[in-house]
């Protein structure tokens, strides 16, 4: 019989949802999710040979809401364009972003899991990073400035949850809006 996922369309997912299955972070083959308009019920069936594959191993299913593809993100001196791009059934996040050369050096952003715990650091330096989706639902992106100095503390400048991602491609642009001392 097919596994079923109960999801509250008009509460959870009223712009729509994606659904992507994973085993060990990578996304899987032979799987299909199946849903009708009056159903709050997805199916997922596996063919043969995927059951046979993937036997005994944990199937990890992660749904999310649709986010909006781009939009701004103002923050105080800055301000974030986020563009999202389908990767279709991955289960990868990739980020890239591309730094004002207004921009200090230390301002960079980090990408959080659920847990709070940073995942990975973009800067100018190392403006690329592709994480598990999984590990990012409701994990959050921040803006940040870095101390400079050795007591300095990290300054948040902004944050945005992750709420939809899920085999997606985020690609990041920073700008100055303001003259930055």
């Amino acid at each position: 019989m097919p596994s079923e996922l109960y999801i509250h369309k008009a509460v959870w997912y009223p712009e729509g949802y994606k659904v992507v299955a994973s085993v060990n972070g990578n996304a899987i083959d032979g799987v299909s999710f199946v849903t009708s308009d009056i159903s709050n019920y997805i199916q997922l069936q596996f063919t043969a040979d995927a059951l046979e594959k993937y036997n005994g191993k944990e199937v990890q299913v992660l749904v999310t809401r649709k986010i909006t593809e781009i939009h701004m993100i103002p923050s105080t001196g800055y301000e974030t364009n986020f563009s999202v791009t389908d990767l279709g059934n991955s289960a990868k996040c990739d980020f890239e972003a591309i730094f004002d050369p207004a921009a200090p050096k230390n301002v960079v952003y980090h990408i959080h899991d659920r847990n709070g715990v940073r995942q990975a650091e973009i800067s100018e330096k190392s403006p690329k990073a592709s994480l598990s989706c999984f590990d990012l639902a409701e994990g959050d992106i921040l803006l940040v400035k870095l101390p400079e100095g050795f007591l300095d503390k990290t300054d948040v400048l902004m944050t945005q949850s992750l709420f939809g991602m899920n085999g997606k491609k985020v690609d990041l642009t920073l700008s100055v809006t303001e003259t930055q001392i």
